[in-house]
């Protein structure tokens, strides 16, 4: 697909994620009902997953979990406002020779979008969970330009812990689990907890000789320590690689992603939100643009101020 046409194809996503539940359920009965009576009904009790296979917007095989990608199942892509102008975004930016790094990849969502646009290029994906990698390594198996690491990326090399929630929560998997103490989902689930293998970037991309044009980075209160295993790689290269980081709102104990914006700043980096048509807006004040907007979280994306 070209450009025109993925950019096209994703406009379906954002007309059926727009749409109320009715009409979401007219327009395909079989996949509405199955999807919302195990997510409401079947989950619940039997707390376990169903591995299913689904067609993204882009016409690409996807294996998710159900009922964690419910979204992608019924919409063809991930349907948060935020996601759909970053996958815009991402197409808009990427090119045939482009290299992306995918840092919280889940199931491999971005990966695969990436993946089809970069044919010359490569994906490097990275995801700590062993259940989402599991899933992860099914979707990316048959392509040659994706390679992945079960891993967690981090500012050394060091085991760290990290939590894995139910399926439903899968998502929200992460190092830092204090964010949700104020959920009334949390209070309910107990996360399973493990000591996983790390990397830092810059230690990645030095010793497999890799260029990232872009990296994004949906880690869940980990940001920091993402970026800080970075700084070689974002002030002493060349060329500096554009970084997207998943921002959270003040109340979401947003500390992990002020301390990578203020690195990033002091690294010569300029913030910008991105627009509905997927082009940029500069934009300092993040707090601020979240909460004028009443928006959770929302991608931004850093720029090397000298480009």
């Amino acid at each position: 697909m070209t450009s025109n046409n993925l950019i096209n194809s994703l406009a379906s996503v954002e007309r059926i994620a727009s749409m109320n539940k009715f009409s979401r359920m007219i327009n395909h009965p079989a996949k509405y009902l199955f999807s919302i009576f195990y997510r409401n009904f079947i989950y619940p009790f039997r707390k376990k997953e169903i591995v299913i296979k689904t067609k993204l917007f882009n016409s690409s095989p996807m294996i998710i979990a159900l009922p964690a990608s419910t979204d992608i199942f019924l919409t063809g892509g991930k349907s948060h406002v935020s996601e759909i102008r970053l996958a815009r975004y991402l197409i808009k930016n990427l090119l045939s020779n482009s290299t992306f790094i995918d840092v919280g990849a889940h199931y491999g969502y971005f990966s695969l979008i990436a993946s089809q646009i970069v044919k010359d290029g490569k994906v490097y994906s990275f995801e700590p969970s062993s259940k989402s990698f599991n899933i992860l390594k099914r979707n990316v198996t048959s392509i040659a330009n994706v390679t992945i690491f079960n891993k967690a990326v981090s500012h050394g090399s060091d085991p760290i812990v990290f939590y894995e929630f139910d399926n439903l929560h899968s998502e929200y998997n992460s190092t830092q689990v204090s964010q949700f103490e104020n959920e009334d989902w949390f209070k309910a689930i107990k996360p399973n907890m493990q000591k996983i293998d790390s990397i830092s970037l810059s230690t990645f991309c030095s010793d497999n000789s890799v260029n990232p044009d872009i990296i994004k980075i949906d880690v869940e209160g980990f940001e920091n320590e993402v970026i800080k295993g970075a700084e070689n790689l974002l002030t002493v290269s060349k060329k500096k690689p554009i970084v997207i980081m998943e921002y959270l709102e003040p109340k979401r104990e947003n500390t992990a992603h002020k301390e990578a914006f203020s690195l990033l700043s002091q690294w010569g980096y300029s913030s910008n939100i991105i627009s509905d048509s997927g082009d940029l807006i500069p934009e300092n004040n993040i707090d601020g643009y979240l909460l004028k907007y009443s928006l959770e979280s929302d991608n931004i994306v850093f720029i090397d101020r000298e480009k």
